[in-house]
């Protein structure tokens, strides 16, 4: 299954996975590969209609490379998914960047409560397994392992 998003060109399809699921991301830019794994986490984790009111939250991470980035930044969203019952809707704003050798996140969510019976899928982890973000002529991909 392939989704795109139309205001993006950026995608992401699952991949048969052991025991675990796995899913493809493809995008234009860093931050695209972000917001399209985002997706994805979500399409995961809750039904679309399961969604309701907003309020924003500011995450900063910081991390040694774009692949700790990334999983810091998904299990930051399960983590608030798991204990704070908060549901990403949008990010409004997402800026990556490295300095000094260290990469940098900061985004804005705006995110929604959600009650535990509209989680579809619990997912333990993100994981690093088969994670590697690749850049080839100005396009992002990796792949994503979410241990359940």
């Amino acid at each position: 299954m392939l989704k795109k998003n139309l205001l993006m060109s950026s995608s992401y399809s699952f991949v048969d996975h052991t025991a675990d699921i796995a899913v493809d991301i493809k995008a234009d830019s860093l931050e695209e590969l972000f917001i399209a794994s985002v997706q994805a986490f979500k399409e995961v984790v809750v039904e679309p209609d399961s969604l309701t009111s907003k309020e924003k939250y500011i995450i900063k991470l910081d991390s040694h490379s774009p692949e700790s980035l990334l999983v810091n930044f998904l299990n930051e969203l399960n983590y608030r998914l798991t204990y704070k019952n908060k549901i990403v809707n949008n990010i409004i704003n997402m800026k990556i960047a490295q300095t000094d050798g260290n990469w940098n996140l900061v985004c804005t969510l705006e995110e929604s409560d959600i009650d535990e019976d509209k989680i579809k899928t619990e997912i333990k982890s993100v994981t690093y397994h088969q994670m590697e973000i690749k850049e080839d002529k100005g396009k992002y991909s990796t792949r994503i392992v979410f241990d359940i």
